[in-house]
């Protein structure tokens, strides 16, 4: 009966389990959205909320579908005049373009901000000055990208949405790495780590983990690094977010190459390429092919040309920021292999297209290359020229790695020609910007900024709780009893676990705390027997002193005296010693297991010798408890050293303690 019983229960939790798994399937956003809006023949605000809603979700995975939804969006919004409707079409317009076309996106990005401004809509205003903040960064404009971030955290620190200030925190903690203040986006990440974990937003925990790791590897401090970065695989892998697995094994894979572990590197870019093949995302295949090539170029493999040249061919007239990064790449490589003029010819091509595109974080670069590259072929003053170039635009964006690196590369240039005082001047500056980046207290702030685990999903918040309430569905009642039965089921079962939990936890610690002050207890008893054995042994040795000093006695009264001392003797050497011995096991429950394990052959002395030396006691305490000359306490001491087989350097002290 029992076993029919069993089976009904686990037959109805699965069909339950089965009814609910299939009320989901309906309600998935993208699936459900589309259903429901092939049905919705309105012309209503909620329905452009539902296109604007589609196309967010489909901007990154099916650009084109989301280009289209946001068109009938903006449409319609503007047939309702509905104004917050219009600028979220024109925001997930400018989110389809973002990945190939920028300066399109931002366009479009800058439109919805306008609108937004007009209605007095402050959380879509952050939401459009954090998009125009990360495309004007991914353009290089470091200055209008820092101003939307400032300007979008001060209006998003008096609104609710904790999921839009963490990203916002992130961001403008991102542009501080960019610029190399590192201390000050350390403390901008630990604040999106506190505020990440105190909302269990999960994504941007794992984000800000993979940062601060990308900031401890500059730093060179690889291992911190790596913790960081293989905390946050930890929480993409847990949440099965494949985009977080991916950048967190090429960031490791950079970690492993920087410490020239080259081919574990190249195993962790294979491990990232199977995701970015299973996604079918040309963006992550191209970003494989890179650090692929990084990798070859680090090792001086002749293939590192062919896969940055492959990566070149994907990206070449669409992304202008990763091409030039690439011509650099690529012109380093040449450089790297005495062919001047391929390495030239690259070099200028990628300087031209920044110039062209106004990106001067990209020209700083490219001069940078042009620096090294006529300083390899001794061509000083052209050399300089770049350089000093390179150092201006790092100067004008306050981006600190290539005012470092030019100051470092004018100091080789002035030694190569001679010029001693430009190569003082330019490495004094060096070494200043160096060690404000790294110095040993900004080091020392930064690893005391860190943070426990903890995760969760990201919330976000739309409309869709309007959506949902006009939604007639057939089963609509049977979907929402259902969940509310399971969710309590899970919840009870839970709460149980949890109150289990809770009292094994609580036990274990009332037991740790018992044996901790048991513990305790008896070291204060030890200390306390082993004061008492030394006073008794010092006041028998005194009364044997005062026997030993009587004179002029018969024959009968010498032995009688000799008979004392011989008691008092036997008396201090073994008056205590069991309780003294007791309490030493409590605190030492193993000491002996561990001595005639190893030295079967002690005598009982010997292994009192030992507990005494075990309690750190000094030769004068050892002889006045055993009643033995020094020479005698001298000589047990080398019978045990021999017992022991020390060597003549070893501390017979020091072995003791350590056992």
């Amino acid at each position: 009966m029992d076993t029919i019983r069993n089976r009904a229960i686990l037959s109805l939790l699965s069909f339950t389990f089965l009814s609910i798994f299939s009320a989901f399937s309906q309600f998935f956003p993208v699936d459900s959205l589309e259903v429901v809006l092939a049905g919705y023949t309105r012309t209503d605000t909620a329905k452009v909320n539902m296109l604007n809603k589609l196309a967010f979700e489909l901007h990154r995975s099916n650009p084109k579908k989301a280009i289209s939804y946001a068109e009938q969006s903006q449409k319609m919004a503007d047939q309702l005049n509905y104004l917050e409707g219009k600028a979220a079409s024109l925001w997930t317009m400018g989110m389809s373009y973002h990945t190939k076309d920028k300066q399109l996106a931002l366009s479009y990005y800058k439109q919805a901000l306008h609108i937004a401004e007009q209605v007095n809509d402050q959380t879509g205003i952050c939401n459009y000055l954090l998009a125009i903040g990360n495309a004007a960064q991914g353009l290089g404009d470091v200055v209008t990208s820092d101003r939307s971030f400032d300007r979008a955290l001060q209006i998003a620190s008096g609104l609710e949405d904790q999921s839009l200030y963490i990203k916002l925190l992130y961001s403008t903690a991102n542009n501080l790495m960019r610029k190399g203040q590192y201390l000050e986006a350390v403390t901008k990440f630990q604040q999106v780590i506190d505020k990440a974990t105190e909302t269990s937003n999960q994504l941007m925990l794992s984000r800000a983990y993979l940062a601060m790791g990308s900031i401890f590897q500059r730093q060179g401090n690889s291992p911190q690094a790596l913790e960081y970065k293989l905390s946050s695989l930890h929480i993409s892998e847990q949440y099965n977010d494949s985009i977080g697995i991916f950048n967190v094994l090429i960031d490791i894979a950079d970690i492993k190459s920087t410490l020239n572990n080259c081919q574990d590197a190249l195993k962790n870019v294979d491990q990232a390429f199977q995701i970015a093949r299973e996604m079918n995302d040309s963006s992550m295949i191209f970003i494989c092919f890179t650090k692929t090539g990084s990798i070859y170029q680090q090792m001086k493999h002749p293939e590192a040309l062919y896969y940055l040249q492959k990566a070149l061919q994907m990206v070449q007239g669409k992304k202008i920021n990763k091409t030039i990064n690439l011509l650099c790449s690529i012109g380093s490589v040449y450089t790297g292999q005495k062919k001047f003029s391929e390495a030239e010819k690259n070099l200028k091509e990628a300087l031209a297209l920044a110039q062209k595109a106004e990106l001067k974080y990209a020209c700083g670069e490219a001069l940078s290359e042009l620096g090294i590259l006529y300083y390899t072929q001794k061509q000083y003053t052209r050399a300089i020229e770049c350089t000093n170039r390179a150092l201006q635009v790092g100067s004008e964006i306050q981006y600190q790695e290539l005012k470092k690196n030019s100051y470092k590369l004018l100091a080789d240039i002035y030694v190569a020609t001679g010029d001693y005082k430009g190569t003082y001047l330019n490495h004094a500056n060096f070494k200043q910007l160096n060690d404000s980046m790294f110095n040993e207290k900004n080091v020392r702030k930064m690893t005391l900024l860190e943070s426990t685990y903890k995760y969760d999903k990201e919330k976000q918040k739309y409309e869709m709780e309007k959506v949902n309430q006009q939604l007639k569905i057939k089963n609509q009642r049977y979907i929402i009893f259902s969940l509310i039965a399971v969710t309590l089921l899970v919840f009870i079962l839970l709460y149980q676990l949890y109150l289990s939990n809770r009292l094994k936890k609580k036990a274990l610690r009332l037991e740790i705390d018992q044996i901790n002050s048991q513990l305790e207890y008896s070291q204060k008893e030890m200390v306390s027997a082993t004061l008492q054995l030394v006073q008794n042994s010092e006041s028998d040795a005194y009364c044997m002193k005062m026997l030993k000093s009587i004179e002029n006695t018969d024959e009968e009264g010498e032995k009688n005296i000799r008979t004392l001392i011989s008691y008092y003797k036997n008396k201090s050497v073994y008056s205590n010693w069991e309780e003294f011995e007791t309490l030493f096991l409590k605190v030492n429950s193993d000491f002996y297991d561990k001595l005639n394990k190893s030295f079967p052959t002690l005598t009982l002395n010997e292994r009192k010798l030992c507990v005494f030396l075990k309690l750190n006691m000094t030769n004068k305490d050892i002889a006045q408890i055993t009643f033995q000359s020094d020479e005698a306490l001298k000589k047990a001491r080398m019978r045990l050293r021999k017992k022991l087989e020390l060597d003549r350097d070893e501390n017979l002290a020091s072995f003791i303690l350590n056992l």
